[in-house]
């Protein structure tokens, strides 16, 4: 059977008569939810997809399964339409493999390699998050740097509320994120947006998630409010850090703009005001 489109093939593996069961008939129990093998990331990011995998490949199966298993756990509101994974892409022309779990922004997919499947649970939270976020940044700086934190930030919250519990297993290096116990703000850390690079995203991620948490520590209307006020966010500009995320308060819908605009306060009370 392949997943999602099955056809039966090949040897017999603990997996397979669970992956089969549940993508019985060509469909899957979660709507949406197909995993792709053979895919390549190729230049400037460009993601070549690859064909269906089948419940006879074990890996590709255990793939499917904990995916499956892991959307489950995720009340439906929150829950991404779709959730496409490229099983162990390939990248550039030496066909590397993709290492670790990853969000692709571009294709709003997952890149998934075989040591990945077993991360901690709140890792793939984290990523099903950007997927359920599916934010667009600009190009131009600061407004990408600013957003792009932001999107971190709304991904550590989704990742925390959904798994219920503020401690997060780390996506990067190997880190732990406690959200509440989130880093200090330095006195730099807009300052840092004049370099190249310069703005530690996650952290500044880590910090505004850490604000939501102390807000609204479980699953209700703020992750939906904050899930809102992203997506396509390229047309946003600013000459700062405080004019891009009064933009992007803007942009936010009415009815929850009341409950995230403290937050952006709090996280950036030298340029928005305390």
């Amino acid at each position: 059977m392949v997943l999602a489109a099955l056809a039966c093939s090949g040897p017999d593996h603990p997996s397979r008569a669970e992956c089969e069961r549940i993508g019985s008939g060509g469909h899957t129990a979660r709507p949406g939810l197909v995993v792709l093998r053979g895919s390549r990331l190729g230049a400037v990011a460009k993601l070549d997809p690859g064909n269906p995998a089948s419940c006879s490949d074990p890996g590709r199966a255990a793939l499917f399964l904990r995916a499956h298993a892991l959307l489950a756990t995720v009340p439906e509101a929150l829950r991404p339409a779709r959730v496409t994974i490229h099983a162990s892409p390939t990248v550039g022309a030496p066909n590397a493999p993709v290492a670790g779990l990853e969000y692709h922004r571009e294709s709003a997919s997952l890149l998934v390699s075989a040591a990945a499947v077993d991360m901690e649970r709140t890792v793939w939270l984290h990523e099903l998050g950007h997927l359920r976020a599916a934010t667009r940044l600009p190009q131009a700086e600061p407004a990408q740097s600013v957003l792009a934190a932001l999107d971190e930030g709304v991904a550590d919250y989704y990742a925390a509320v959904t798994a219920g519990r503020p401690r997060l297993g780390g996506a990067h290096a190997g880190a732990e994120r406690d959200l509440a116990a989130p880093p200090a703000a330095r006195a730099d850390d807009w300052a840092r947006l004049a370099l190249p690079g310069g703005l530690d995203v996650h952290r500044m991620g880590w910090r505004f998630a850490g604000l939501a948490w102390q807000a609204e520590p479980r699953e209700g209307a703020l992750v939906r409010f904050l899930l809102a006020c992203m997506g396509d966010l390229r047309a946003l500009s600013g000459a700062g850090p405080g004019p891009v995320a009064r933009a992007w308060l803007e942009g936010c819908p009415e009815a929850g703009r009341a409950r995230v605009e403290p937050l952006l306060r709090a996280w950036m009370p030298e340029l928005l005001g305390d």
